[in-house]
């Protein structure tokens, strides 16, 4: 069978429809074929195997879209992407630009994808979002709130439009959840915000909050 160039690997999966922490993780290729130190990093990484899905299907649109110079630039970020190895920084952030790049090409007009600061008075954190080429949201939530630092750690995949924004459930709740996360955001004149339900409380710490507002990150 013949490699795309999307990866170093072989065919890329049909697409998920969600994602939650909870799930083992599943890239756009088969783990139980990986071979480089790149590729074993993603199989052990939920949020990695996650933007490794993403970007399947981002590069696929931006290709029909941009031809050429997308298979030439795809080729020259996979040589980039090798020399991180197993470091799971490197693989984050070189997913992250790649991705906010291929949504450009692929539609994202209004510049949604990119990543934004938290804007809570004594709080930290950050949101990633990425616009799919179907209309769907995929992000990453992480926020250190309190002086004891309690913390929120969200992921999802494809978001579906939901009044003036995307509403994301988790698919996958935990046995003893007692409520499913479902996660909403909208798109203001400063930045995103995010609200969560009660259930998103189980991917924070005792205090930990994520909602709130967002703004682009510098």
């Amino acid at each position: 069978m013949r490699k795309t160039i999307f990866s170093a690997l072989i065919v890329i999966a049909p697409a998920i429809a969600g994602h939650a922490l909870a799930q083992q993780p599943q890239p756009s290729f088969d783990c139980t074929r990986a071979a480089t130190a790149v590729e074993k990093a993603i199989c052990d990484n939920t949020d990695l195997a996650m933007l490794d899905r993403a970007l399947a299907r981002l590069y696929r649109a931006a290709r029909e879209k941009g031809g050429k110079a997308v298979v030439t630039s795809q080729r020259a970020w996979l040589k980039a992407r090798a020399r991180c190895k197993e470091d799971e920084s490197c693989l984050f952030a070189a997913y992250k630009t790649r991705l906010a790049a291929l949504a450009r090409t692929a539609g994202d007009t209004k510049g949604i994808s990119g990543a934004y600061d938290y804007a809570q008075k004594g709080s930290s954190g950050s949101l990633w979002l990425l616009a799919e080429p179907d209309g769907t949201l995929t992000g990453m939530v992480e926020t250190v709130t309190g002086p004891t630092a309690h913390t929120c750690a969200i992921s999802f995949a494809r978001a579906k439009p939901h009044e003036n924004g995307w509403q994301w459930t988790n698919p996958d709740p935990y046995d003893d959840q007692e409520e499913k996360c479902r996660l909403t955001i909208t798109m203001g004149k400063m930045g995103p915000m995010v609200d969560g339900s009660p259930g998103c409380q189980d991917f924070c710490g005792l205090r930990g909050i994520f909602t709130g507002q967002y703004r682009r990150g510098k």
